[in-house]
C-alpha cells in the first residue's frame, strides 16, 4: 500500500511539472518592463514557470528610492488566442504565487497588437499596467529544452 500511495505523489509530482512546462508559452518569456513617475517594474517570465518582479519605487526626492526584488512562480491557466485577417488577439490568466510573500493570484495578460507590449491587470481588469518587452529567451530557449 505503501509502494502505491509514493508511486502516486510521484506520479502527481510529474503531471504537474509536465503541465507547468506544457502550459508555458514562448510569446510571454522574456523581461517586460513599464515605467512612470512613481517608479518602474520589470517582470521576467522564464520557461518552467519561475519569474521575478524588479521594482524600483520613487518618492518626491529623487535621491530617495526603494527597490524590491520577488521571485514568483506562474502557469497560465487559461490561453485564448484569435486571428483573422482584420485582426489578432492574445490574451493569458495566469495563475502567479509570490513565496516570500506567501501571495496568490491571478493576473490578466493581454498581447497589444503591436507584439512588443502587454497590459498586465488584476483578472477583473483592475490597476492595469503596460509593459513593453525589453528582453526575450529565444537565443537561450534550447538551454531549458
Amino acid at each position: 500500500m505503501r509502494k502505491w500511495s509514493i508511486l502516486i505523489v510521484l506520479l502527481v509530482i510529474g503531471l504537474f511539472a509536465i503541465c507547468n512546462f506544457a502550459n508555458a508559452d514562448e510569446h510571454l518569456w522574456g523581461k517586460w518592463k513599464g515605467e512612470n513617475k512613481e517608479g518602474s517594474i520589470v517582470y521576467t517570465f522564464e520557461p518552467g514557470g519561475r519569474g521575478t518582479v524588479h521594482a524600483i519605487y520613487r518618492s518626491g526626492n529623487p535621491s530617495e528610492q526603494r527597490e524590491v526584488v520577488f521571485q514568483f512562480f506562474y502557469v497560465i491557466d487559461r490561453k485564448v488566442t484569435a486571428s483573422s485577417s482584420i485582426d489578432s488577439f492574445r490574451e493569458y490568466l495566469v495563475k502567479v504565487w509570490f513565496p516570500s510573500q506567501d501571495l496568490t493570484g491571478t493576473m490578466k495578460i493581454l498581447f497589444r497588437k503591436d507584439g512588443k507590449s502587454i497590459e498586465v491587470s488584476e483578472q477583473d481588469g483592475a490597476r492595469k499596467l503596460v509593459l513593453t518587452r525589453i528582453g526575450d529567451f529565444s537565443m537561450s530557449y534550447n538551454h531549458y529544452r
